[in-house]
């Protein structure tokens, strides 16, 4: 044999066992392909609508040419501030390249905050806004699950643009977005406690597993797999890691279970049964009729579903709007009243559902409840793309979000983005940290103002700060920082430190929030928790920020910056308008008299050292009287046309009478024409406080039925 042949016989060999161990890992690389999605069927169009489909297999490679085009095209138009144009042609990416994440979140920027700005009326405003969102939710995170950073944007849109304050319509975002959530979930009772919330959701978490096909486990195969993970120490690890994954990855990490101890130990492969049949039976459930499983949970069902549907009432969006339409109408109306009513406009459909909800039967009560909760299910995760057994979940964890509030939305969105990160086998990606500082930021937004006050009879929202919100804050700092701890990101000690620093002001903002809210005692923990952790610090010990009783600390950080007047001013007009609005509205007594001593205590260190000249510079001049000040604020939203009649009445009817005396005049004649206009009786709803009522003279009418000034009875 000739050296020649030898080299080829060696190639030909050396070829033939590459092609065998190509062969033997293309299984191990399918299963990474499908666990990352980075596989496309161009034959099934991977589950993506025609059109998507058909524009991939039309242009083929030259897909990549015309997109770079577009994206050309696009970044022109943005620079010469034409943004419609710009979104049209972003939606010819987004059907030709579904997978690239990059302009799902141009897309959806562009029509929250480019577009919408470019509109003139709040309604078209806010829809434009809505666009952004339901590109996102709707479509965008739907072919790119796996993209955490469209999760961060949809996250940022509910906590910047709708939560906070930068846009001059966020009040008007605030209210439709809490009219919408409240029509379709209802609100929390009012007053109701944390776990009370949690059972008014409950039912809709339920329905959700029991009747859908879900890419995660159901609750009950999470218990199973949580009691396998306490019990079996063998699957301790590998189920740790796919608890919060797809049933797909826990199938296939019971598989490699039964491929290592298949043989060796039977006894724990038996243990993984129950938890097998669970996935099982989930995976089956696309072959059921899921109203049939519905009827043999709840038999008293199947006649509230066919009264709905002689009238014409599928089990969809627009039926369970019209029941939440109905339950507030209720708040309102007489129930047979309101049947009346609604048949007269010839509303037989709306007036079915009052008497559905009126009909004190308990079977008929226990039918409406399971449709409500399966339709809610339904609604909310074939319409609204979100999964109720997770916002239950994050209910369970951080406290009870009222969905009807954007910061809910925003660490919902955010949460769900870093647990699908769970999946990706690169965790250091910067769009990770971001996503998990939504959540961060989402929570300290329910903290600050995350009691939702909502009535659509005054077509107005208040939202107040809620300290239960507090601990769940702090829960979701350290997560987060044992999360970054145990991944390798650049610079960690830095990002540590940033976080750490995040903590020491949260602590801070615990202690003034819980001592304003009468949580004194949960204050003083939170001082005492502060000073442990943060005490040394050298700023903190050149300050002496931590040697001080706990109501002088609050009062330190509440005067911070307050060496200007206008700083000042505004700090006490806010805590006056805090102690009626959260206060005096809500017939708080403590609450008000919290925040008067704070407006006292910082009137009275400002103006200590001020002077009275008049010809002084107006820095220097005292602000007059603390009740001057207190009776002029307490008249300005008195007077404010934005605050409803109603809400004015709740705060007058609360007000001590020694507040009503110095307040009274300056508001009377203003707010008197408001209830004259309305066609209301101000005397009867805003009565003179004693003292001015009895000094009061009753004036004569002339002869043109008006009321003769006093001057004109003296001179007689």
């Amino acid at each position: 044999m000739d050296r020649d042949r030898f080299v080829q016989i060696i190639a030909v060999l050396f070829a033939v066992s590459a092609l065998v161990g190509a062969t033997m890992l293309v299984p191990t690389i399918n299963k990474q392909r499908r666990d990352l999605e980075l596989s496309f069927d161009l034959q099934q169009g991977d589950n993506l609508p025609p059109k998507y489909a058909l524009a991939s297999a039309l242009l083929g490679s030259f897909r990549g040419l015309a997109v770079d085009a577009l994206w050309y095209r696009i970044e022109r138009l943005k620079q010469q501030g034409k943004f419609n144009e710009a979104n049209t042609l972003a939606q010819w990416i987004t059907t030709l390249q579904p997978r690239f994440p990059q302009v799902w979140a141009f897309q959806a920027w562009n029509l929250a905050y480019n577009v919408s700005v470019k509109t003139n009326t709040p309604t078209e405003r806010y829809d434009w806004v809505s666009k952004g969102i339901r590109l996102l939710r709707d479509e965008g995170i739907p072919k790119n699950r796996q993209s955490i950073r469209l999760y961060r944007e949809l996250a940022w849109i509910f906590f910047h643009k709708m939560g906070k304050t930068a846009d001059d319509m966020h009040w008007f975002y605030k209210r439709k977005l809490a009219e919408e959530w409240q029509e379709f979930l209802g609100a929390p009772t009012d007053g109701a406690t944390t776990q009370q919330v949690l059972d008014q959701f409950a039912p809709i978490a339920k329905a959700i597993d029991r009747y859908f096909v879900l890419p995660r486990l159901t609750r009950e195969a999470r218990n199973e797999l949580d009691h396998l993970i306490e019990s079996v120490p063998e699957f301790k690890d590998g189920l740790t890691k796919v608890r919060d994954l797809t049933s797909v990855r826990v199938a296939d990490q019971l598989d490699d279970y039964r491929n290592v101890y298949g043989r060796s130990r039977p006894d724990l492969i038996e243990k993984l049964s129950l938890l097998e049949q669970l996935i099982d039976e989930q995976s089956k459930r696309n072959n059921l009729n899921k109203l049939d499983v519905l009827y043999g949970d709840t038999p008293e069902a199947q006649s509230v579903v066919n009264s709905l549907a002689e009238n014409g009432m599928a089990l969809n969006e627009e039926t369970l709007r019209r029941f939440g339409q109905m339950i507030v109408a209720l708040r309102y109306n007489e129930p047979t009243r309101l049947v009346e009513m609604l048949v007269d406009k010839n509303e037989t459909q709306l007036a079915m559902v009052v008497q559905l909800l009126t009909d004190e039967s308990p079977s008929t009560q226990m039918g409406v409840n399971a449709i409500l909760a399966y339709m809610r299910a339904k609604v909310l995760w074939e319409n609204y793309h979100m999964d109720p057994g997770v916002m239950y979940e994050l209910m369970e964890m951080y406290g009870p979000l009222d969905w009807r509030h954007p910061a809910s939305h925003g660490v919902y969105w955010a949460f769900l983005g870093v647990r699908v990160s769970g999946e990706l086998q690169d965790t250091t990606r910067i769009d990770l940290l971001n996503t998990d500082r939504n959540v961060i930021h989402g929570l300290q937004e329910l903290m600050y103002l995350g009691k939702v006050s909502y009535d659509p009879g005054l077509t107005r929202i208040d939202l107040l700060p809620d300290p239960r919100f507090i601990p769940k804050y702090e829960l979701a700092m350290v997560n987060s920082l044992k999360r970054i701890r145990g991944a390798d990101f650049t610079l960690k000690k830095g990002t540590i430190n940033e976080f750490e620093n995040g903590h020491e002001n949260f602590l801070i903002k615990a202690i003034v929030y819980s001592y304003l809210y009468g949580a004194e005692k949960q204050a003083a923990e939170y001082y005492a928790k502060s000073r442990n952790l943060y005490g040394d610090k050298g700023h903190n010990v050149r300050m002496g920020r931590y040697n001080m009783p706990l109501e002088d600390f609050v009062m330190s950080e509440l005067k911070q910056d307050m060496d200007m007047q206008t700083q000042v001013v505004q700090f006490i007009d806010a805590m006056i308008g805090k102690a009626l609005m959260e206060g005096l509205a809500n017939g708080r007594l403590d609450v008000f008299s919290k925040f008067m001593k704070m407006s006292r205590v910082a009137f009275n260190e400002y103006t200590k050292d001020k002077l009275v000249d008049p010809k002084a510079e107006q820095a220097r001049q005292k602000l007059g009287t603390f009740d001057q000040v207190f009776g002029n604020t307490y008249a300005k939203y008195m007077k404010a046309p934005s605050i409803e009649l109603r809400l004015k009445a709740k705060v007058y009817a609360n007000t001590p009478t020694v507040w009503r005396e110095i307040s009274y005049p300056n508001f009377r004649k203003a707010l008197s024409q408001q209830c004259e206009a309305r066609g209301l009786d101000f005397a009867a709803i805003f009565p003179a406080p004693p003292s001015i009522a009895e000094k009061e003279v009753v004036a004569p009418k002339d002869k043109g039925g008006k009321i003769k000034s006093q001057k004109t009875i003296q001179r007689k």
